[in-house]
């Protein structure tokens, strides 16, 4: 990642953060099997390997990447886990969720676009 520009490693940045939301995918998938059975710790095990992926990523970005910008970009969490609800899950959400939705993108573009 050294001669990486800015623009590449925020793009970076954000594919990890989309990639780790998959984590709460796969831990909600496997809370429907019984503890310990094979698929449980699949999917767990899956769930483990983002993490360590997106530890790894995270780290090397923060060599490049101001501490301040990388934690916003994180915010985005947040939405992800959101969308995946409604889009994955068929989950319900409300005018507050979604109010507090754009709460956070707004935060997270303002912080990049000091």
């Amino acid at each position: 990642m050294k001669h990486l520009t800015q623009k590449q490693l925020y793009i970076i940045l954000l594919a990890a953060v989309v990639i780790s939301s998959f984590v709460n995918v796969f831990s909600k998938f496997a809370a429907g099997y019984p503890f310990f059975s094979i698929p449980f710790l699949c999917l767990y095990g899956i769930a483990l390997l983002i993490m360590a992926g997106y530890s790894v990523i995270w780290q090397l970005v923060l060599e490049k990447i101001s501490l301040i910008s990388a934690y916003m970009a994180r915010g985005l969490l947040f939405i992800l886990i959101y969308l995946w609800s409604v889009i994955i899950f068929h989950e319900s959400v409300s005018y507050t969720q979604t109010a507090g939705a754009i709460i956070i993108l707004t935060g997270v573009w303002l912080s990049q676009h000091e």
